[in-house]
């Protein structure tokens, strides 16, 4: 086993173990398991609102002293968050999807570092020069 930790250059190998190496291991053992998928699957879905409350809202730090000031701020930000998205929702159902197929890709294949734009006229995209 020595030759396999120790390169042949080498006298010895030295491993720091730190205190908490134990537990570390065990919860990474435990972060594997189905049941903590399951119990983390809420935080999971608490993590990006939280995000954006702090981020596009400002809910880090309190504008105004006192609790009860406070708790207002937090829930005319989280109103403002929840009306963001629910307009962004109205608009994305009201906005048509259209399907714009790719280019062909002899049309956009790059030829010695010079790039070939696709052209602006749809007809010349099938034109073949000998």
């Amino acid at each position: 086993m020595r030759e396999r930790c120790v390169a042949p250059e080498q006298k010895h190998r030295t491993i720091l173990v730190g205190e908490y190496h134990t537990p570390l291991q065990a919860r990474r053992r435990e972060q594997k398991t189905e049941a903590f998928a399951q119990e983390m699957k809420h935080r999971n879905g608490i993590e990006g609102t939280q995000s954006e409350l702090v981020r596009a809202h400002g809910i880090r730090k309190a504008r105004y002293r006192g609790l009860a000031k406070a708790r207002l701020q937090n829930y005319f930000a989280g109103m403002a968050c929840n009306v963001k998205r629910w307009l962004n929702r109205k608009n994305w159902k009201a906005t048509p999807r259209i399907f714009v197929p790719p280019y062909p890709r002899a049309a956009i294949r790059k030829r010695q570092n010079n790039e070939i734009l696709p052209p602006k006229n749809p007809a010349q995209l099938y034109r073949i020069e000998c």
